[in-house]
């Protein structure tokens, strides 16, 4: 099973399209035009870049060793349960714009800390740069600054 985020994407599927036209141009112009998009809710059963960035993203938070392999199984749902757990959202083990919101905040307060007392921060840029696009989430959204329209 493939992630909706790649499958459905149509922006993915034009910029392949032209890509595939170009020939060789096409890696590059792909990544050019085809901003990462993110699925609606990532869960049990998906594969892909998603599934890596929600990976990578509770290992930053929780630091349960979660194998970075990109397929939602069973070890990273149950680290997706603890983060919602912990930040008091219903622990389904789904991650939707709620909980990718949280996870998003959870990381940039963990580097804001490290840098505050006298670290780099340095892990945790990658991250923010090359995932928050990747997972579901609210652009602009503060976690805990108001009540929230989903249950992911």
């Amino acid at each position: 099973m493939t992630s909706r985020g790649n499958a459905m994407n149509p922006i993915r599927t034009r910029a392949a399209r032209l890509a595939a036209l170009l020939g060789g141009v096409g890696p590059a112009l792909t990544a050019m035009t085809a901003p990462a998009s993110a699925a609606d809710v990532i869960k049990q059963g998906y594969e892909g870049y998603e599934v890596a960035c929600v990976q990578r993203g509770v290992n930053i938070v929780q630091n349960p060793n979660v194998a970075v392999d990109s397929d939602f199984g069973p070890a990273t749902r149950a680290a997706v349960v603890r983060h919602r757990k912990a930040e008091r959202i219903s622990a389904d083990g789904q991650v939707g714009p709620t909980t990718g919101s949280h996870l998003i905040s959870d990381v940039q307060s963990i580097r804001q800390n490290d840098i505050r007392s006298g670290g780099t921060g340095v892990f945790c840029p990658d991250w923010l740069r090359d995932c928050t696009g990747s997972i579901p989430h609210r652009a602009g959204h503060v976690p805990g600054a108001g009540p929230s329209r989903d249950r992911h």
